[in-house]
């Protein structure tokens, strides 16, 4: 059995693995963002499935094959760095490595009249475990669709499912902020508190898959329809806006526009700030390419315009009072808060700055670096940069900057010589996305939820395949490894 432009036959494991990873992106945001022991459970378990899948694919086709690309000796690394921060050491090579470890162990012997043996960089490998763990099943997310996810077809069948979801949470959402009593899908308490919004725990968070949806709703639109429409008669104008994918276009506007209503009326600061940020470097690449840029502009200022009428007019005083609060930012407590518990947090990777004390080990370790009179403990630095600095050390922090520069630089090189709309406009709305998510991480732990970290890692992975796909539907020079 073919698809229309593809080069292989489609085998039961094609299949397999689509429909692993579609249930894996509706499974994950569901599950109230994936932040519980069972959810996070079941979404390893389901990534683990697709890697089974996708080694017993390799093995039937007689080769192991793996694409050479420049993130794998990056992933590695990283992943070998949490693994170093697990191994027991000499009480003198960790005075060498992390002397902030070496007091702690120190201060704890003595304290209890204990003899100290061989310890690890990180102050709890029991939860660096979790964390490796975690971070292991995203590297095998991001390998399997890097290297599976090269036809056209399934491309697009990966967008239309995140825009899909996205579209079903932002009417749940809406639906459930003017029916709601207070508890997520009616029936569920917050154990520990939160701001709920649709089925995530906090509304930062259901925000942040809104600001990864929109601009790739935005993209499939562009790649709808011709790159020049000013060439066409007034007779194939016509029968362009009548056209299927004129449907569609308009079908993709209204789930583009509910999503960016449910964004503002979540009243999410750093999700108001990420969104708008990431329609601007959506313009400005547009217009440095010069491809189609007047398009790419109208299109994004209208969406910006049709979102705000459209929250207004579902949330009434509600959009304001987001707006408001946006301006008001620096006069609140909570923003004075924040920048102690970064100040903090920077005192804290100070002592750890070389390998880290240890990947998911800073609620344990931040209470000692503690000035907020606040009775709240904090299980993160609602700054993900600066956490992973003090976890990871400057190694850890180096090595994620460094893939974040490497993806851009691939991504942006093939892009600029794409003039397929497909290939342009999903690059383009990858960039967009993975832009928002840089600037929230300023101020939220997103990548700390499963659910987003799932989709941020799937938004990489298509983006770089989207890139270089061609007409014919297959990616183009992509660089294997046989083994």
């Amino acid at each position: 059995m073919y698809q229309q432009g593809d080069t292989r036959p489609v085998m039961w494991s094609d299949r397999l693995l689509l429909w692993a990873l579609t249930i894996l992106l509706l499974f994950t945001p569901l599950a109230f963002g994936t932040v519980e022991v069972w959810s996070i459970a079941l979404a390893e378990i389901l990534v683990l499935f697709m890697g089974a899948v996708w080694v017993a694919q390799m093995i039937r086709d007689g080769q192991i094959q793996f694409e050479r690309t420049p993130f794998t000796i990056l992933i590695l690394s990283l992943l070998a760095l949490i693994l170093f921060q697990m191994l027991p050491l000499p009480m003198n090579t960790i005075k060498l490595l992390s002397p902030a470890a070496y007091s702690v162990y120190s201060d704890a012997a003595s304290a209890l009249n204990l003899q100290v043996g061989w310890r690890t960089i990180s102050l709890n490998p029991g939860a660096t475990r979790e964390e490796f763990l975690r971070l292991l099943t995203y590297a095998i997310l991001f390998w399997i669709l890097l290297n599976y996810l090269r036809e056209r077809k399934q491309i697009e069948r990966v967008v239309v499912t995140i825009i899909s979801i996205g579209f079903f949470l932002a009417v749940f959402a809406i639906i459930q902020k003017y029916s709601s009593n207070g508890k997520i899908y009616w029936i569920r308490e917050t154990a520990q508190g939160g701001e709920p919004f649709g089925p995530y725990v906090n509304r930062n968070h259901f925000a942040f898959y809104m600001e990864i949806a929109i601009p790739l709703t935005i993209g499939y639109i562009l790649a709808q329809s011709p790159v020049r429409t000013d060439r066409l008669t007034i007779r194939e104008r016509l029968l362009l806006w009548t056209s299927q994918h004129t449907s569609k276009s308009i079908l993709l506007l209204f789930a583009a526009i509910f999503m960016g209503a449910a964004l503002l009326l979540t009243g999410s600061r750093g999700g108001l700030v990420s969104f708008s940020g990431s329609m601007v470097f959506f313009i400005i690449m547009a217009v440095m390419k010069r491809t189609a840029r007047s398009r790419v502009v109208r299109l994004a200022l209208a969406c910006c315009g049709l979102v705000l009428i459209a929250a207004v007019w579902i949330g009434g005083n509600s959009a304001f009072l987001s707006l408001e609060r946006l301006e008001k930012t620096f006069q609140e407590p909570s923003t004075d808060e924040r920048a102690i518990l970064w100040r903090d947090t920077l005192r804290m990777s100070n002592d750890y700055v070389r390998f880290g004390s240890g990947f998911n080990t800073f609620e344990e370790v931040f209470p000692a670096y503690k000035t907020s009179t606040t009775q709240f403990l904090f299980q993160y630095a609602h700054n993900d940069y600066l956490q992973l600095l003090a976890e990871g050390g400057i190694v850890a922090f180096g090595l994620v900057m460094w893939f974040i520069v490497a993806w851009y630089r691939e991504v942006t090189a093939r892009w600029l010589t794409r003039h397929d709309p497909l290939a342009a406009y999903l690059a383009l709305a990858g960039m967009t996305a993975v832009f928002a998510m840089l600037i929230h991480s300023l101020t939220d732990f997103n990548l700390h939820i499963p659910a987003n970290a799932i989709v941020t890692v799937t938004v990489l992975s298509i983006t770089l395949n989207a890139a270089r796909v061609t007409a014919s539907g297959r990616g183009s020079n992509g660089q294997s490894g046989h083994l």
